[in-house]
């Protein structure tokens, strides 16, 4: 499998500029250098590294940091395009980012689809689903790698961010694990 990292967003509801909202998470994603894999009911997945097997350089390297930069860049765009939600109510959201192996292919035969397979996939849905509102979420051990991919003068500067740690969480068929989370405010 290959070592890659995965996003995970809710898009938007369908009633408030759906395909418009879809739009903008692929402007964010390729402005970041991450690559849409598909949409999950009102979710986004996309990933970080993949194409890096196929011969794209610029993909093998900072996943982590890709991810938190694009999930960072969809919370900046819902909040500066004012996107409300039917009730006139702005749309906040959780991000999700989990690294590790991953298995991918097309599946079915009528219906064929491109999919990732494997436990980060899961574990990027549950950071997600475990993340406080207006928030990029990962586990404490992709937080610890891509401080570690970053140049003493780039740490420094994340040094300067309040992430937030969490300690325990109770993850859906995971167990407890260890969480950071860093709030997009203006």
């Amino acid at each position: 499998g290959r070592k890659i990292t995965i996003g995970l967003c809710p898009a938007a509801h369908p009633r408030s500029g759906w395909k418009q909202s879809l739009q903008d998470r692929d402007r964010v994603a390729e402005e970041h250098g991450v690559t849409k894999v598909r949409t999950v009911g009102d979710g986004y997945l996309a990933v970080t590294g993949l194409m890096a097997s196929m011969g794209v350089e610029a993909d093998a390297n900072a996943h982590v940091l890709r991810s938190l930069t694009f999930g960072l860049g969809v919370l900046m765009e819902i909040r500066d395009n004012g996107v409300r939600l039917p009730n006139g109510e702005p749309l906040e959201i959780r991000v999700g980012v989990a690294h590790g192996p991953v298995f991918s292919g097309v599946v079915g035969k009528t219906c064929m689809q491109y999919d990732i397979f494997g436990d980060v996939a899961n574990l990027a849905a549950r950071m997600e689903q475990t993340c406080p509102l207006g928030s990029v979420n990962m586990p404490a051990a992709s937080h610890e790698k891509m401080l570690a991919e970053l140049s003493p003068e780039a740490r420094a500067t994340f040094g300067d961010l309040r992430f937030a740690r969490h300690k325990n969480v109770n993850i859906k068929n995971m167990g407890e694990v260890d969480t950071v989370s860093l709030r997009y405010e203006d």
